[in-house]
């Protein structure tokens, strides 16, 4: 179970508009993700692409062309093998009319400095 959880509530422009293809900071600081939702509205019609990345590599899905695209739907990530960087984003494009708006919830532990630390080392007496 993870010691916490931080959402986030993006507005992804139309396409006759700037930004309607953008990445967008999930930042978190040292910790380790256990699992990230992502919510997609009715009415997207599958117009609406996500994926979700970390350290600006692709991750979820994991390779760069592909991603998640659903209508009134909510996207459950089961994260496995997380880096503890909590250097995460997410890439949003909006083909459709209107705007859209995602929301994400990303379920993670803080680390303390000892446990974000690799020569951190324990002590034996």
């Amino acid at each position: 179970m993870a010691d916490t959880s931080k959402q986030f509530t993006i507005l992804v422009p139309n396409r006759f508009s700037v930004g309607n293809s953008a990445f967008h900071d999930l930042s978190l600081g040292p910790s380790i993700v256990e699992r990230i939702l992502v919510s997609f509205p009715p009415g997207a019609a599958g117009l609406v692409f996500a994926q979700v990345r970390v350290g600006g590599e692709a991750r979820y899905p994991n390779q760069v062309p592909n991603k998640f695209y659903y209508d009134s739907f909510v996207r459950e990530i089961l994260v496995t093998n997380s880096p503890n960087t909590g250097a995460w984003d997410i890439f949003l494009a909006n083909s459709d009319a209107v705007d859209h708006t995602i929301q994400v919830e990303m379920d993670y532990n803080w680390l303390t400095n000892s446990q974000s630390s690799a020569s951190a080392l324990p002590l034996s007496l």
